[in-house]
């Protein structure tokens, strides 16, 4: 009885840790992320969000040819029809260098400007690739 009170009384200071769910694949590296909301009611699709998804893939399918792309590639499609189905005025994209994505962005973006912030050291930098 008061080993369990003990228990109790730690438990309230010192949680217990956190259990990870096993990865669905195999990685070399690999981090847990797990998002919550602000306001503890779930989440849900709006119908803009879905009707703008149905006009991604559709563009995707229709519109989107790159050259050379090879199996799994399907994201880079996708990426190419959200720049058509939303037409954005500005993309930003930060971190790491991925040519594919860039010439998908740079090709389907319409009219809009595309910046790119990376690290550079313990620094950011900004590289505009064309305006």
């Amino acid at each position: 009885m008061i080993m369990q009170s003990v228990k109790s009384v730690v438990r309230k200071i010192i949680p217990r840790p956190i259990q990870t769910p096993p990865s669905p694949v195999e990685a070399e590296e690999s981090a847990y992320s797990a998002i919550y909301s602000v306001f503890d009611e779930q989440g849900h699709a709006t119908a803009r969000l879905v009707e703008l998804g149905i006009e991604a893939v559709e563009r995707a399918m229709k519109n989107v040819h790159m050259r050379g792309l090879v199996r799994p590639g399907e994201e880079l499609c996708l990426l190419g029809g959200l720049m058509l189905a939303m037409r954005p005025k500005v993309v930003v994209e930060v971190g790491e260098t991925n040519a594919r994505a860039a010439e998908v962005i740079e090709k389907y973006l319409e009219g809009g400007r595309y910046q790119k912030v990376d690290r550079v050291g313990m620094r950011w930098g900004r590289r505009s690739l064309f305006w």
